[in-house]
């Protein structure tokens, strides 16, 4: 069995530092300090956050973990919903392409042990609200022009990242500093 290479704690706190604060910061320590996976982090709504004055007092800041962001095939995505597997939450509009055969979707973990609630480091609750933060001042600045998804991790415009697309940021990341290559999932190992 081939495992995938993984950064030592201390190639995780270079990273940290050498990160500036971003999308691709927010999600590295939520996969590495909360054992999420990508969908997870991409799908995760502020709803489901709380960062309220006494969860953070009590050390309890904490995720739901209660859906995903996944790219489906449309025909996949019918067929299970028939048969009761799969509930998409919420389908994202086509921005570029019409007629395809995907959909970008929120939808139910594959398994159902994946619903779960994560408790934050005071660290990662820290960065969620400065993230939050951020967001907002965006929203403000675009105003309508600014699609809200209520999405944790959101482009420019509010559109949702995908898998892919945070794979390339860590991978220019790694490249410019100089890292052991990685993949993004093996940051919760």
């Amino acid at each position: 069995m081939t495992t995938e290479p993984v950064w030592e704690p201390i190639t995780i706190a270079k990273a940290l530092s050498l990160c500036g604060f971003d999308a691709l910061y927010v999600a590295m320590n939520l996969a590495f300090a909360c054992s999420l996976r990508i969908g997870e982090i991409l799908g995760l709504t502020w709803d489901c956050v709380d960062l309220s004055e006494e969860a953070l007092a009590s050390g309890n800041a904490s995720l739901f973990i209660n859906k995903e962001l996944k790219r489906c095939e449309k025909s996949s995505v019918e067929a299970l919903e028939k048969r009761g597997r799969s509930k998409v939450f919420f389908t994202f509009p086509e921005w570029k392409r019409t007629n395809c055969k995907t959909m970008l979707t929120l939808k139910t973990p594959k398994t159902a042990s994946s619903v779960r609630t994560v408790f934050l480091p005071k660290t990662v609750a820290l960065a969620l609200i400065e993230a939050k933060k951020q967001q907002d001042e965006e929203k403000m600045l675009l105003g309508s022009d600014y699609k809200d998804f209520n999405l944790v991790l959101a482009q420019p415009g509010g559109r949702p990242y995908e898998p892919r697309q945070i794979d390339c940021m860590l991978a220019a990341f790694i490249q410019e500093n100089e890292l052991r290559s990685v993949v993004f999932h093996s940051l919760r190992h």
